[in-house]
């Protein structure tokens, strides 16, 4: 017998011995053996601190070792074990599957759905293409709030950070856009919200920043920024024809802590008489919880005096917004898909769901109680001080979720804990409580009040919030 002979006579018995089971269990055990290796790395490039990515590996180093020691069980136990992981991987796998693809498909059917009533098809461009296509018939167009993975790190040590600088200093563009430019938004109704941009960046006609003091400054995130509605109907628009000298400072994104970067970089030199900080209780303090963990942010808290003085650099702040841009546009289709695909291989749709903590969050014993009531606390009382150094009025408008409305009975108990917090500490501070809960919950139809569940406000929505404002402001209804 020939070496070639029993060469090919050994790999036979080699691939005779090669059980459905022992491939299982190999492929199992490597394929998470390379998610840990990804993660791993991410993690050492992360500073390395001990965080819940080290609860994560610890998981993934369990199931490779007992994939790899099953292999030297008897043969019908090793099939067996591979039984169970295949049965394992694939329930999994399935579940978060589900998990990642139901809501998007319902989704575009409610989209869909919204349309046809609105009498127009759905446009289901992604907003990249919808930019790419602008440009590409000669409008410089740009994004609204470029993805955040542009420019916030998360660290392994707890702390965010952002890559965005203006003259050496960190910074953030509030603005979330480029001043006087075609802006494309967000798409919930099957139209995409494009609008032109003010001077500095945000959703007002341009000429507004002419009018100061101006009357009324709404603050908010992107509901109070208005997605996805068109000019007019969203919150600005009703208030704004009764008072012109009326500036949207909201923008995708906003809330939180960043409230007191407003104050500080804009509303001292504006000096508006009336401030309205819109507060969504679905997220908001979430974000405030997140915010704590951004040093800059944390600085506007902590600091009364500190700015970066985004209101004089204009140019500086537009230059790091195109730099957010550019690569929003270099990086085309590739992020969301790579953004989904990866979400799928670390099981991020079903973490989520199952409510377990984020990679990147440093652990913490759970404790859904921990709201951060001290920390709004302490905003607010920085920002009612700052309103009334120049004779101004601060205002809370507290948004409720829509589905409120259709079971008060059945109120998520966070959102009730948030409610029964951030009307006690606006009522200790004196400042002015809007509540739109009441309105919510008495509507016969509240899901009329939203494009589809898990949307923003469309512009019946919108329109509540604005005619509670204006009765504040003493205005009769248009």
């Amino acid at each position: 017998m020939t070496m070639e002979q029993s060469g090919h006579r050994d790999l036979r018995k080699v691939l005779h011995g090669l059980t459905a089971g022992t491939l299982i269990l190999g492929g199992v055990g490597g394929a998470v053996a390379l998610i840990a290796t990804i993660r791993s790395a991410e993690w050492l490039m992360n500073d390395g601190r001990i965080s819940v990515a080290t609860l994560y590996i610890a998981v993934e180093i369990a199931v490779i070792v007992a994939c790899f020691g099953s292999l030297r069980l008897p043969r019908s136990a090793m099939a067996q074990a591979a039984g169970a992981f295949l049965a394992i991987v694939v329930g999994v796998y399935g579940a978060n599957a589900v998990v990642t693809f139901k809501p998007f498909v319902a989704e575009r059917a409610n989209m869909d759905e919204v349309a046809a009533a609105r009498g127009h098809s759905a446009d289901k461009r992604s907003r990249y293409r919808v930019v790419k296509d602008l440009r590409d018939a000669g409008i410089d167009a740009v994004p609204h709030a470029s993805p955040p993975n542009f420019y916030l790190h998360n660290r392994a040590t707890g702390e965010i950070t952002t890559s965005v600088t203006i003259d050496g200093r960190e910074a953030l563009p509030l603005s979330m856009g480029v001043s006087n430019r075609r802006t494309v938004a967000c798409n919930e109704n099957g139209q995409w919200l494009i609008y032109d941009s003010d001077e500095r960046g945000f959703r007002n006609p341009r000429g507004s920043w002419t009018k100061v003091p101006p009357d009324v400054v709404l603050l908010g995130d992107s509901f109070g920024f208005g997605s996805c509605e068109e000019d007019g109907n969203d919150i600005a628009g009703p208030i704004r024809r009764q008072f012109p000298a009326t500036l949207n400072l909201s923008a995708s994104g906003g809330g939180g802590l960043s409230m007191l970067a407003y104050l500080n970089e804009y509303l001292v030199h504006l000096r508006p008489r009336h401030v309205f900080w819109l507060f969504f209780e679905g997220n908001d303090m979430q974000n405030i919880s997140e915010d704590t963990r951004m040093p800059l942010l944390r600085r506007y808290l902590d600091d009364p005096t500190f700015a970066v003085d985004l209101m004089n650099r204009q140019a500086e702040v537009d230059l790091a917004a195109q730099m957010l841009v550019d690569r929003f546009l270099a990086a085309g289709e590739k992020v969301r898909l790579e953004s989904r695909w990866r979400s799928l291989l670390f099981l991020g749709p079903l973490r989520k769901a199952l409510n377990l903590p984020p990679i990147t969050a440093v652990w913490t014993r759970p404790d859904e109680d921990n709201l951060a009531l001290p920390e709004l606390d302490q905003a607010l009382k920085r920002m009612k001080t700052g309103v009334e150094s120049w004779g101004g009025r601060l205002h809370l408008v507290y948004l409720p979720a829509w589905s409120r409305g259709r079971d008060v009975n059945r109120v998520l108990p966070i959102y009730e804990r948030t409610y029964q917090g951030v009307r006690a500490i606006s009522s200790a501070n004196g400042i002015n409580f809007i509540d739109l809960v009441p309105t919510f919950e008495a509507a016969a139809m509240p899901e009329r009040l939203v494009s589809y569940p898990t949307s923003h406000y469309n512009d019946r929505g919108y329109r509540l919030v604005a005619d509670a404002i204006l009765k504040e402001l003493g205005a009769s209804k248009p």
